[in-house]
């Protein structure tokens, strides 16, 4: 909220984002679920990214006279994507053993993520167009 309350998310939209109010909705889309599934390799907490983030995102929908839901969903659901280092209990338990290296992780879950783009951009698109949100 902080970001919001002191115009930071907006200088921080109109500056990094402004790009991208010229855009298609769904080119915006698929820049939003990419840039929320590739920013756990700097921030691997999820609940850090997503309040960072959705202020910064609601400003540039609000921008691009879009519903901010429209770019806030696909970033919300990018949050429980963490392909490719996954930090749960239960990959760090089977760490402590030494079942995988650290190494071993994003192999797979870069194909995951590669794969998860595509397909949620095309279910949120398609949401949209139907006016399921």
């Amino acid at each position: 909220m902080i970001l919001s309350d002191h115009g930071s998310a907006k200088w921080l939209s109109d500056t990094f984002l402004g790009g991208f109010t010229d855009s298609s909705l769904l080119m915006v889309v698929f820049a939003v679920t990419t840039f929320g599934i590739f920013i756990h390799l700097l921030v691997p907490i999820s609940g850090a990214v997503m309040a960072l983030t959705i202020p910064v995102i609601a400003v540039l929908a609000n921008t691009m006279g879009v519903n901010p839901i429209h770019l806030v969903l696909p970033l919300a659901y990018t949050a429980s994507c963490v392909f490719l280092i996954p930090l749960d209990p239960t990959a760090m338990t089977t760490y402590g053993y030494g079942y995988w290296k650290l190494k071993d992780m994003p192999k797979p879950g870069f194909i995951i993520a590669i794969l998860w783009i595509p397909i949620l951009v095309a279910l949120m698109y398609i949401a949209i167009n139907l006016g399921l949100i």
